[in-house]
């Protein structure tokens, strides 16, 4: 244990029973780990909660006041106070109460400090802590602000002290989710119900406190998050609400929810939902009516216009009432009672719309809702208006009329191509041939090809994989007719690189594309000239399967084509797409050396255009470039650098610096190197941020990602060390301006860097990963260089051939004879390891069957196979049948779980038989008798030996011969057996164990 102790303390505690370790093994653990984590040699000091929890004990009070005053580490000084935590060692609690002197220093320690004393209940120290935050929260972080107010509440802090803190806290950054608005839901679950209506009145006051957001969006500006995260609050007052009586705070909070520009933690699912709770309850309808109506009227630009409901929350959401039957009492008794007629023609609004739409029962009608408001003009007016259809606009019909004419035209056309449609398809169906004749088969074809194209929803070639819907709209005649057809076509007509997008190439690729999908054997034996064609009519569209098995399958043919293309699209801005050029740059596996010596003239002078000069580049990252080639893009490259660094062209700068790194790493790395020692600062920066970007960010496909792995590991951290000087984190630390997009592709990029420095192995990695390490707030690098010596202590990885190989050999479902004889002498060789590596339950079953007095080979067979079949129960299982031929009783078998074959296994003790008897046990037992069933040609005799001394006489042998002779007898007379008269493997087993 000591020795475990002192290379890995940690593992102790990770696994195993941390609570068996004596207590004075654990105090030199602590203080082991300790040392250990100041000098940065713990790698993963991940410890779980339960771990701790049974390794902790009043016996280490002690041991952690030694550690604590030295020890200031972050995840160190975490550990011990969980231990006190989960331990509950009051000893130690000073130490605990000591951070909370300056809480908010050294991360997270003083919020870790808290959550323990209030674990402990250590209620003095608590009541002090709150006192001073109350008075000092103003000056702390938002984040323990948040944290401390959420821990000490209810117990140590009041509900005043609590909206003081959210009141005044620091207002959250943008973007984040910090803040009290997701602390709410935990401090209203710890709220006092005697203290939970004052609690949502004072949320709802800030969140609804001037300035607002906007005029249209009146929640406050400075308390949004409030009115994002108080739905969990209306939810739990409504449920609570009683029927006739919503109090004040469910109002306010009610109104805060509803003009929430994004409400948060918002599950549609739930039952029932907020506006079912609210509908249910007309009482608060109508006191949320005329709250919305009293703010409306206080804050909003139109307040002297409002005439309706509608016009006080347009917005329909899940806070928006829904008006039924149950709330005309209410709304005639406010229509009577109410004096403002403003407030009454709002009432009016309600109720006109419940008449008109049929909710309302029959005795609400016009001339009842007259006599109402007969007493007031300018109601009557307004009600006469609401019943009254709105004015007709000029425009308005103008419009209208103009879009029915509209629509009367498109009729007339679809009714005239439908006509011509049912005309077309009647000859057709009529007489097929007529999309071969000459003179109307490009006519024939397009009509077809566009039916398919609109059913496919496909633009190009691949419409053709609906070919088979031709059938069903016309006929097999007119399908074969049609597949003809295109054959026909794409045959005849002229490849040329100008018509590449005309309808009439496009059906000549749609006429190979069908080649390839119902021929691919003829397709494969196109002649020379019509390969040719073939892929002169892909390579001019875009890059297909179709085209790229061309190329592959007549090399000859296709790369010329191809090289000559690619070409193309290098020095051309217009006319060529860049497919070819994509597809080497990114997809391709490998560059034919064809394409390589194509770019060698296209790409002199180097391209002017970012994208095609950054594919080029990454075609060279992967091609072999021959020594001339590679001596002029070299100083192609040279050039091209130092005229857009002086232009301050950083971009092209950079991707000039991964065109030499593709050709010569070395060679790109010197050719930074007076930039970083003579350069200005801001052109450092700059530069750094371009090249880190453009040529290693590993989330964008930097150009020359795959050239990391080329460097030497002291150019990589030579490289990462630049990355760490000039590489900006936030904008205002250089003076040159870069976008906050170049910034983080910068980043990525230099963090792939210190990814490819880490993946590598051996001494000289290890040692600069190390030497990274310049202060303290690095340290992390030492035990990343720990990791890695772990890790390269490691055996290799299994690579893909090799897990196929296991997969199929013990995971894939067995699926012949063959397959299950294999399975059972792998079961066999396990069971036999055991046996040699004293598995308990093997060797006590051999110990058992050693002490009878007389030997019973059949106990020792059941014995044997029952162990197989227990460890092997979703691969074979055993059985046995009545009889076989020659009314002998077979021995037990083994049946395949997975397939319907059968392995038949005779086990002799081999020092109970002769060597005649052996070899009569294999030839005339095992194949004789039990190997004729169909679903049995696979046997195995297993022979147990258990005297070392025993020797056996063998057929044409004078000695004696040794058990190990008589196996490599009996093996080679059952490979004779085998693969004859309908076997297939016949095989001899021994387990040779002195008892």
């Amino acid at each position: 244990m000591e020795d475990i102790i002192n290379r890995e303390p940690l593992v102790l505690i990770q696994h195993g029973d941390p609570g068996s370790i004596p207590i004075p093994y654990r105090q030199t653990l602590l203080h082991t780990y300790a040392a250990m984590h100041a000098d940065n040699k713990i790698n993963d000091d991940g410890l779980a909660g339960e771990r701790l929890w049974m390794f902790a004990d009043a016996g280490l009070e002690e041991t952690i006041k030694e550690i604590w005053p030295d020890h200031y580490e972050y995840d160190l000084r975490g550990d011990l106070i969980r231990l006190i935590t989960l331990g509950k060692l009051r000893g130690c609690l000073e130490l605990v109460r000591g951070l909370l002197q300056s809480p908010c220093d050294h991360h997270h320690h003083g919020q870790w400090a808290l959550e323990c004393l209030i674990e402990l209940d250590d209620k003095e120290a608590l009541a002090e802590f709150a006192g001073r935050f109350s008075h000092s929260f103003r000056d702390m972080p938002l984040a323990f602000q948040v944290s401390f107010a959420t821990n000490l509440f209810p117990d140590y802090l009041t509900l005043d002290q609590l909206c003081d803190v959210i009141e005044f806290s620091n207002d959250p950054r943008r973007g984040t989710v910090e803040g009290f608005g997701h602390a709410l839901k935990r401090l209203w679950r710890k709220c006092p119900e005697a203290d939970k209506d004052a609690f949502a009145e004072r949320l709802a006051a800030l969140a609804l406190r001037k300035p607002h957001c906007a005029d249209y969006h009146r929640v406050s500006a400075k308390y949004r998050f409030i009115a994002r995260n108080i739905r969990p609050i209306c939810r739990d007052l409504l449920q609570k609400a009683e029927q006739d009586a919503p109090s004040q705070a469910l109002v306010r909070c009610l109104m805060t929810l509803r003009r929430a520009d994004r409400q948060e933690g918002m599950n549609r699912n739930e039952k029932p939902s907020i506006k079912q709770l609210i509908d249910e309850k007309p009482a608060v309808k109508r006191a949320l009516l005329w709250h919305d109506v009293a703010e409306a009227r206080a804050n909003a630009r139109y307040a002297e216009k409002i005439r309706s409901f509608r016009q006080i929350f347009f917005l329909q959401d899940e806070v928006s009432p829904s008006y039924t039957a149950d709330d005309i009492s209410w709304l005639l008794d406010d229509l009577s009672q109410r004096s403002c007629p403003i407030d009454r023609m709002i009432v009016l609004s309600i109720l006109v719309d419940l008449v008109r739409s049929g909710i309302a029962p029959e005795r609400i009608n016009r001339p009842i809702l007259t006599d109402l408001v007969s007493d007031d003009a300018d109601v009557s007016d307004w009600l006469c208006a609401l019943f009254n259809p709105p004015p007709v606009d000029k425009e308005s019909a103008k419009w209208e009329k103009q879009a029915e004419k509209y629509r009367l035209k498109r009729r007339r056309k679809e009714l005239i191509a439908q006509a011509s449609w049912v005309q077309f398809r009647k000859e057709m169906v009529s007489n097929p041939e007529l999309i071969l004749q000459p003179s109307t088969r490009f006519r024939n074809i397009h009509q077809i090809s566009n039916l398919l194209r609109l059913d496919a929803n496909k633009a190009s070639e691949e419409f053709v994989e609906h070919v088979d819907r031709i059938e069903e709209w016309f006929s097999a005649e007119v399908k074969q007719a049609f597949t003809q057809a295109l054959s026909d076509h794409w045959r005849s007509i002229d490849v040329t690189y100008e018509g590449a997008k005309t309808w009439n190439q496009e059906y000549g690729r749609a006429g190979v594309y069908l080649e390839f999908r119902e021929n691919l054997a003829a397709f494969d034996e196109l002649s020379v000239e019509l390969a040719n064609k073939a892929i002169r009519l892909g390579v001019t569209d875009h890059h297909s399967d179709w085209v790229q098995r061309l190329i592959e399958r007549r090399p000859d043919i296709g790369l010329p084509i191809v090289a000559e293309h690619t070409a193309g699209e290098l020095s051309s801005s217009d006319g060529f797409g860049t497919s070819f050029l994509y597809y080497f740059a990114h997809q391709a596996p490998s560059v034919p050396s064809e394409i390589v010596d194509c770019l060698r003239d296209a790409a002199t002078p180097l391209p002017s255009d970012e994208n095609l000069l950054g594919l080029l580049i990454a075609i060279f990252v992967k091609a072999e470039l021959p020594d001339a080639m590679a001596g002029v893009f070299s100083d192609l490259f040279e050039q091209a650098f130092s005229d857009a660094f002086l232009s301050t062209n950083y971009t092209r700068a950079a991707q000039c610096i991964g065109g030499l790194l593709a050709i010569n790493t070395s060679a790109g790395i010197s050719r930074m190197q007076p930039v970083w020692s003579d350069a200005s600062a801001d052109q450092k920066i700059a530069f750094a941020t371009a090249v880190f970007g453009v040529l290693f960010d590993n989330r964008h496909g930097g150009l020359a990602l795959n050239c990391l792995n080329k460097l030497s590991p002291s150019e990589l951290a030579s490289l990462y060390r630049i990355g760490r000087t000039f590489v900006p984190n936030r904008e205002p630390e250089f003076g040159v301006a870069r976008s906050v997009d170049e910034i983080d592709r910068a980043q990525c990029g230099h963090n792939a860097v210190l990814a490819a420095l880490i993946e590598k192995t051996g001494a000289d990695a290890y040692a600069e990963v190390c030497g990274l390490a310049t202060n303290s707030e690095e340290s992390w690098c030492l035990r990343r260089a720990k990791s890695m010596l772990e890790r390269d202590s490691e055996r290799a990885a299994w690579n893909e051939a090799e897990v196929l190989s296991f997969e199929q050999a013990f995971t894939a479902p067995i699926k012949n004879g063959i397959q299950l004889h294999a399975a059972v002498m792998h079961a066999l060789q396990s069971f036999y390891d055991g046996l040699t590596n004293n598995d308990a339950s093997i060797c006590g079953l051999l110990q058992t069957f050693s002490q009878c007095e007389e030997r019973d080979e059949a106990a020792l067979r059941d014995a044997i196979l029952s162990n197989l079949i227990d460890n092997n129960a979703q691969v074979f299982h055993s059985a046995r049948e009545n009889q076989v031929g020659r009314k002998k009783r077979p021995d037990i078998f083994i049946a395949g779980a997975t397939c319907p074959f059968q392995v038949a296994i005779e086990v002799k003790q081999a020092d109970q038989w002769s060597g005649t008897d052996l070899f009569a046990a294999l030839e005339d037992q095992l194949v004789g008798q039990y190997l004729y069933p169909e679903n049995r040609r696979n046997g195995v005799l297993l022979l147990i030996n258990t005297d070392p001394k025993k020797s056996w006489e063998l057929p044409g042998r004078k000695r004696r011969s040794t058990f190990a002779e008589l196996m490599e007898a009996l093996q080679v007379r059952a490979d004779e057996l085998s693969n004859t008269e309908g076997r297939e493997r016949v095989s001899v087993f021994s387990i040779d164990v002195p008892i």
